[in-house]
């Protein structure tokens, strides 16, 4: 235990974590096309970009071989988190139909998440321009804080909600939340001390595994939900 907690790349915990998250992203993307619900195609592509942003520490084994080919998008580590972030709202808003309760709040957080959006897009535009990874790794920095603030916003408008699948959404992304605030703020340190950053991430995939698993029961719970009603009509 100590072990995966203290060197999860070399332990072989983060293959363990991204296998859970790759077999979720393509069972739910599977079933978008099965039930035509794009709730289940942004949850799958959430996970998909949570499985990217971490590609870049696998250093030995099938994966590397995998995606030689495409060596380079490892590259891109901000932008993938950014991206999952981002998918993680549209996702959220959708599960939990937050329109039908509050569409005025709705839009106002739709109108935060574009302006989001602009900023990453002019911000990689940028680096592509002028190859300096300084602009994507203080812009991240800027995007954590941004989306910690719309953050708070989102979690009293879902406490306001009469879903009760709201839970399952606030309960998994607080998990996510701490866990990687938590990971970032031990990065930073690890970093400055010059020592080795893999014990903060241990925290994050154990994150990435929790939320997950709490969404991925929330939306069976929702579909099981929605077939016994249809079955009672």
């Amino acid at each position: 235990m100590q072990e995966l907690i203290n060197a999860p790349i070399q332990s072989g915990f983060l293959v363990f974590t991204l296998g859970i998250l790759f077999i979720l992203s393509v069972y739910h993307t599977l079933l978008y096309f099965q039930h035509k619900d794009k709730v289940y195609l942004l949850y799958g592509a959430y996970v998909f970009f949570i499985i990217l942003s971490q590609l870049s520490r696998v250093r030995e084994g099938f994966i590397v071989s995998l995606i030689e080919p495409i060596e380079k998008l490892k590259d891109y580590n901000e932008l993938y988190t950014e991206t999952y972030y981002i998918i993680y709202f549209f996702f959220a808003f959708k599960f939990l139909n937050v329109k039908a309760e509050f569409p005025k709040w709705r839009n106002y957080c739709f109108k935060a998440i574009y302006i989001v959006i602009a900023f990453c897009i002019i911000k990689f535009l940028v680096y592509l321009l002028t190859g300096n990874y300084d602009i994507l790794r203080n812009g991240y920095f800027v995007f954590t804080a941004f989306m910690f603030v719309l953050s708070i916003v989102t979690y009293v408008l879902f406490f306001k909600l009469k879903n009760k699948l709201k839970y399952y959404i606030i309960i998994g992304s607080l998990i996510l939340v701490v866990s990687s605030y938590l990971s970032l703020i031990m990065f930073i340190d690890y970093m400055s001390a010059k020592e080795s950053v893999e014990p903060s991430l241990s925290i994050l995939y154990i994150g990435f595994i929790l939320e997950n698993i709490l969404f991925s029961l929330g939306l069976n719970f929702a579909f099981t939900k929605k077939s016994f009603n249809c079955g009672k009509e």
